[in-house]
């Protein structure tokens, strides 16, 4: 969901920023259908795996993660000349390195309880499978998911540096995709 705020909140910003949504159609990424791939092998997974029973899906979710995050990876090394890939690739990998480490992204239940979410049940079931709550074997924790977002439920979550990396990353892609940081830059 923070993904999708970011691309929509650099949508809104780059008018704003005289930059023209229309140059956005002239961005040329090699191997640009890398690009959705990862993010869906990333993030469907993980809604679709929320809805089931967590048995074995943790590893599956796991993998689907891990290969979506391959595919970023080779999408942003292919198209290195673009700074906004160069933060995408670097965010990807202190969330793949994070979650390899722990098996899973490690959830920091102080975060949550800033979110209102108090109760360990409560907390348990805000997660998917890919996550869960750092405790005193999680290794490199800073770098899981310890940065609350506070705001209405839809925008409401817990985020990484790498999270918030990827989302830099994405805006200013579009930001430059749509010209309006060569117009802030000549201003």
């Amino acid at each position: 969901m923070a993904l999708i705020g970011a691309l929509v909140f650099a949508l809104l910003v780059a008018p704003a920023m005289k930059g023209r949504l229309s140059s956005l159609s002239g961005v040329r990424f090699r191997y640009e259908f890398l690009l959705p791939i990862g993010l869906l092998l990333q993030v469907v997974p993980r809604q679709v795996f929320s809805y089931l029973e967590r048995g074995d899906i943790g590893a599956i979710a796991l993998f689907s993660w891990l290969a979506g995050g391959f595919v970023l990876l080779l999408a942003c090394l292919l198209n290195w000349k673009y700074v906004g890939c160069r933060l995408v690739a670097l965010g990807v990998a202190l969330n793949g390195l994070t979650i390899v480490l722990n098996r899973g992204m490690p959830v920091a239940a102080d975060s949550l309880e800033y979110l209102g979410l108090t109760q360990t049940d409560q907390q348990l079931d805000a997660l998917t499978p890919l996550y869960h709550l750092s405790d005193g074997d999680t290794l490199l924790g800073v770098l899981g998911d310890v940065i609350p977002v506070p705001g209405p439920q839809l925008v409401q979550s817990v985020v990484s540096l790498g999270d918030l990396l990827l989302m830099v990353g994405i805006v200013v892609i579009v930001l430059d995709g749509a010209n309006a940081l060569l117009r802030v830059r000549a201003s």
